[in-house]
């Protein structure tokens, strides 16, 4: 068993808190992806935030209050969260406490994020569900139109384009 822990990312819009304009939105989760950090995002629908990973968790959002109220059904999960308000904070000054924090709390160095997620190319697709039979990782699901989609990108493993060999009409793509 491994006891290699990392900080995972939240950014964090849902009750309790402003949403991020959609381009510092972008801009953010470029910005953290860029740098190394496992990021996930809690809409404006959300309640409460989850990350991958057993390690300390930042949870960024605009929070109306000092403490936020979503903060307090997160303190006695064992795992480490740090509530964070980013309001009026720009990408540098961010990076900046966050590298602090990963340095206090994470027994391991962050990994360059290299993209790899399928692209469903829905011209050439004829919603087989060979893609969805064949992954092992959960990545895809069905829409509730019985349409294939990617439902989990971050569960799809690196370099394992298994799912674009299986499938018959070359549908799925993986951008770079």
């Amino acid at each position: 068993m491994s006891t290699a822990q990392t900080l995972s990312i939240v950014l964090y819009e849902g009750r309790g808190s402003l949403p991020l304009e959609r381009a510092v939105r972008a801009s953010a989760l470029r910005r953290l992806l860029e740098s190394g950090y496992q990021v996930a995002r809690v809409g404006i629908e959300g309640t409460t935030p989850a990350a991958p990973g057993a390690g300390a968790m930042a949870v960024l959002g605009r929070f109306l209050e000092a403490h936020p109220s979503v903060a307090q059904s997160r303190e006695d999960e064992g795992r480490p969260v740090f509530f964070c308000n980013i309001e009026g904070l720009d990408a540098e000054s961010m990076l900046r406490g966050l590298e602090e924090l990963h340095a206090r709390t994470s027994t391991t160095p962050r990994q360059k994020w290299k993209p790899w997620f399928p692209v469903i190319d829905f011209s050439r697709c004829t919603n087989c569900m060979q893609c969805l039979t064949f992954c092992l990782f959960d990545v895809y699901g069905v829409s509730k139109e019985k349409k294939i989609e990617v439902r989990n990108p971050t569960n799809c493993k690196t370099d394992c384009p298994a799912c674009s060999r299986v499938c018959p009409e070359v549908a799925i793509l993986f951008p770079k």
